[in-house]
């Protein structure tokens, strides 16, 4: 036994990838929390239907240049203090969107707020890269997505609870701060060689050199060299590109599900966080298994475009339901989320299977994908809700682009 080493910290100290999954359910859930209210958050704040998509346009903008930034900010202050501090300004801009009272500040806040979600997922994954043999990817990548979708199922059935029976959307992003903050303590807690006393003061210089702006000098990724890498690494844009599908789809529902759901069909807000935690269930009962079945059986392409037209016929389904039936609108919702776990968690095997730890410029370009579908998806739907098109017909257009992503995923190579 290592002297003055308690067992439980032995433990973390030969699989840190614990640590980083109780860390990731942590985030996670607070995201969960908050992402299918943020919409409607925004409404309650006197923002229009049509805004609404604007303010997560210029939310992914910003989150597009911070993820340029990602490679400077590990260089020049690590990925531990880099998780810190993103984390830290995650919970301080959350708690300052609820307790300002001027329009400029909530909007101004809320975009850096879910601006820097992406940032922060991408660090989760520069961590997961490190820690993790490429033989075994699709079962750790697996593994990560199932426990942080636990925290998916789960969170619907709280966030409408105190939505609907105590105190509005105050409590749901006080919470998803307190759960940001263990997430925030947990990753500081992955196992070093270096003193304590050695950490704390790295940590300080690192704080330091962070506000001093240093990271700035270092060599951006820019939009060109991004459209530059894609076209080189061939594979990978295929792959890169039904990822941007899937993200798309995932905004797209975001945003606009909750809006059909409590204002168009006349769900409360408790019907709606059961009909999302049943929605939510293949992201546990699936990804691990597809993922392990990934690393032994290569599934990937075949999984990818089965996704696809599940997710497209299903979604297509939706249209055709005008109804307040809570187990059928699960049950159509269930459907569409059996196709996007398979999509997603394949994607991710194949992608990391492609990459090593190193490559923070792919993993960036990788993580780049939710925050310009987050531009494209509400400018669009902006754009048909303008035209006086009927709100339920843009799940029919998203479902027609899903059966093109089916068609897309072809193209991807059998053997990677």
């Amino acid at each position: 036994m290592e002297q003055g080493i308690h067992p439980d910290v032995r433990v973390f100290k030969k699989n840190p990838l614990s640590l980083v999954y109780i860390a990731g359910f942590f985030f996670s859930a607070h995201v969960a929390l908050t992402t299918y209210i943020n919409s409607s958050f925004l409404l309650e704040k006197n923002i229009t239907e049509n805004q609404v998509g604007l303010v997560f346009t210029m939310s992914s903008i910003l989150a597009l240049l911070l993820i340029s930034f990602v490679p400077g900010f590990i260089e020049k202050i690590g990925k531990e203090t880099s998780f810190f501090l993103t984390s830290l300004i995650v919970i301080l801009s959350l708690l300052g969107m609820l307790f300002l009272s001027s329009l400029f500040s909530v909007i101004s806040l809320f975009v850096l707020y879910t601006a820097l979600i992406n940032v922060t997922f991408l660090l989760f994954d520069v961590s997961i890269e490190e820690y993790t043999p490429q033989e075994s990817m699709g079962s750790v990548r697996g593994l990560f997505l199932m426990v942080n979708n636990i925290a998916w199922v789960i969170a619907p059935l709280i966030t409408g609870y105190i939505v609907d029976i105590t105190f509005g959307f105050t409590w749901v992003y006080i919470l998803g701060g307190i759960l940001s903050l263990l997430a925030m303590l947990t990753m500081m807690a992955l196992p070093t060689q270096k003193p304590f006393r050695m950490r704390i003061k790295e940590r300080m210089d690192s704080i330091t050199s962070f506000f001093s702006f240093s990271f700035l000098r270092h060599e951006v990724i820019t939009l060109q060299e991004s459209f530059q890498y894609i076209r080189k690494e061939k594979t990978l844009s295929k792959i890169l590109f039904t990822h941007w599908l899937l993200r798309f789809f995932e905004v797209w529902m975001i945003i606009y599900a909750p809006i059909y759901l409590s204002q168009h069909i006349g769900f409360s807000w408790q019907s709606i966080g059961l009909i999302f935690t049943i929605m939510l269930l293949p992201f546990v009962l699936f990804q691990f298994p597809l993922g392990f079945l990934a690393d032994k059986k290569h599934i990937e392409r075949k999984g990818i475009i089965t996704g696809f037209y599940i997710v497209g016929i299903s979604t297509i389904g939706m249209i055709f339901i005008q109804n307040p039936i809570v187990w059928l609108w699960a049950g159509i919702l269930f459907f569409t989320r059996i196709g996007s776990s398979a999509i997603e968690v394949l994607t991710d095997t194949l992608f990391f299977k492609k990459i090593s730890a190193t490559d923070i410029t792919s993993m960036s370009i990788y993580r780049n994908a939710r925050p310009v579908a987050f531009i494209v998806a509400p400018v669009a739907g902006s754009i048909i809700l303008s035209l006086g098109i009927s709100f339920k017909f843009l799940f029919l257009i998203l479902g027609i682009l899903m059966l093109f992503g089916g068609y897309f995923a072809q193209k991807i190579p059998r053997i990677i």
